[in-house]
């Protein structure tokens, strides 16, 4: 009995083919994960702290104007419990300021958009009026700068939300970009798939 041995034939064009279509398509999974993963890192990236930054220049906002009603009737009547509530909004507005500023201030992310706005003028200006406040004892002028304090902590939060916009815009152009991209690999895919099917049957 002889065993006739056979030269292995290899589909050389098939396994071109197959392995070009796998290549595209793990290119494509590839760019698809990547693009979806960067996605993801912009998001957290754009947003970190906005509501939370918002949020807290409007408390400041509106313990302004409590400070300043606390300060006149512990003057005038002299309560401990007033008092005692007066210095719990003082350190509170203190210690807000300083988080706004360590936390949102002196990140050098988006300091681009935080010189355009102008948002580090405000703060100082509110940080300077603030401390105007504190050591007011004249009630007239203590209502003044009181409403001055606040209207200028409710342009800082204006501030605050308009570079939370500006970021939003900024990063709709991204992934709309890194969308288009992903768009013209898979119409890539498609016209290369195409092209060797039409190929493989001529």
């Amino acid at each position: 009995m002889s065993f006739i041995l056979r030269k292995p034939e290899f589909h050389l064009k098939r396994i071109s083919k197959s392995g070009i279509l796998i290549l595209l398509l793990v290119s494509f999974s590839f760019i698809v994960l990547a693009g979806f993963t960067y996605i993801s890192f912009l998001v957290k990236r754009y947003y970190k702290g906005d509501t939370l930054i918002v949020n807290k220049m409007g408390q400041v906002r509106g313990s302004i104007q409590r400070y300043s009603k606390l300060k006149l009737f512990c003057e005038d009547f002299k309560e401990p419990e007033l008092c005692s509530r007066l210095k719990e909004v003082e350190l509170f507005v203190n210690s807000t300021l300083e988080f706004i500023k360590d936390f949102y201030l002196k990140n050098p992310e988006f300091s681009d958009i935080k010189k355009e706005v102008k948002v580090m003028d405000t703060f100082y200006e509110l940080e300077k009026k603030w401390k105007i406040l504190q050591n007011l004892k004249d009630k007239k002028k203590l209502v003044k700068e009181s409403e001055n304090a606040w209207h200028i902590a409710d342009v800082l939060t204006g501030k605050a939300q308009k570079i939370s916009e500006i970021k939003e815009e900024k990063l709709s152009f991204v992934i709309d970009s890194i969308r288009n991209v992903i768009l013209l690999f898979v119409i890539f895919l498609i016209l290369t798939v195409y092209f060797l099917i039409t190929k493989g049957r001529g």
